[in-house]
């Protein structure tokens, strides 16, 4: 097998070449997934009851946002702009309903029948803020200061929610910023979305540091440049079939398999090292024929 490729060494490098383009193509592809799942036996009773529960009762997962208006939460202008948010909220993907001041049913205390109604169906007058403050309810959506407001964005139950989550946030934090900038976004929904991007970013961190680390070692050890370039470049190209194969089948990172680049790194490595170590004490004197005895 040895001989065959380095007779077909064109060959060999052509194929290595588009399999190395096609792995970098599909990478991007490739997402990052904290789903439950992740963490549980396949078919485990806790995620079942969880995923039951969700099918009754609705996700449970909610964004929590914090509105700061230009004028008090009384004038007009601020009660539009809310109005606003909640509608655009409404409209984005992934989003089941919203909850806020304007949009929330309370009792008007000025009728004389028990009159429900919203606030932006009474109007968004002088008269019916005054109101609206006098309701329990409302006030737990309001913050400490006349000018803060809290949106309650209920996430719907759709397939593969866990790994959609970024790009539905993101979507949603787009959406919204372009209607007023004065936002504050909260819930564990953002902290997962932060976690992945962390866990993306110290991945890659982790793993070039790795690479930097064993090739300052491998060149202490061989004593020749050409053989640390030689021995990293194989580990990666190996690295990277291995996520393009896992990105081409539709697999995503998460926190168990995140370790597989460092694993095939240690691995390959220490193949690469015998093998350098077998070819350099063969006996051969022409250079292919050594390399044919080393690794085989």
């Amino acid at each position: 097998m040895t001989a065959f490729i380095i007779k077909n060494a064109k060959l060999f490098w052509t194929v290595i070449a588009l399999s190395l383009g096609l792995a970098l193509y599909v990478l991007p592809n490739m997402g990052v997934d904290n789903a439950v799942e992740v963490w549980f036996p396949k078919g485990d009773s806790s995620v079942v009851k969880y995923h039951e529960f969700q099918d009754v009762f609705g996700n449970d997962e909610q964004v929590i946002i914090g509105v700061q208006t230009k004028e008090p939460l009384t004038s007009v202008e601020s009660l539009e702009t809310i109005r606003l948010l909640v509608e655009t909220a409404e409209l984005q993907e992934g989003v089941e309903h919203v909850i806020a001041i304007t949009n929330t049913p309370f009792i008007d205390p000025e009728s004389s029948d028990i009159t429900i109604q919203t606030l932006e169906e009474l109007g968004f007058t002088e008269a019916s803020s005054k109101k609206w403050q006098q309701d329990q309810g409302l006030k737990q959506l309001l913050g400490e200061k006349e000018n803060t407001a809290i949106l309650i964005v209920q996430m719907a139950v759709i397939e593969d929610f866990d790994i959609k989550r970024d790009g539905l946030l993101l979507n949603l934090r787009t959406e919204l910023d372009a209607v007023t900038s004065e936002l504050h976004y909260g819930g564990i929904g953002i902290i997962y979305a932060a976690l992945n991007k962390a866990s993306t970013v110290d991945s890659v961190v982790f793993i070039v540091g790795s690479y930097l680390l064993i090739s300052i070692l491998l060149w202490r050890l061989f004593g020749n440049f050409r053989a640390m370039v030689l021995t990293l470049t194989a580990v990666g190209i190996g690295a990277t079939w291995l996520m393009g194969i896992f990105a081409g089948l539709g697999h995503n990172i998460n926190m168990v398999n995140m370790v597989l680049p460092t694993l095939v790194l240690v691995i390959g490595v220490s193949g690469c090292v015998h093998m350098l170590m077998h070819i350099a004490q063969s006996k051969q004197v022409d250079p292919i024929k050594r390399a044919i005895e080393g690794i085989s």
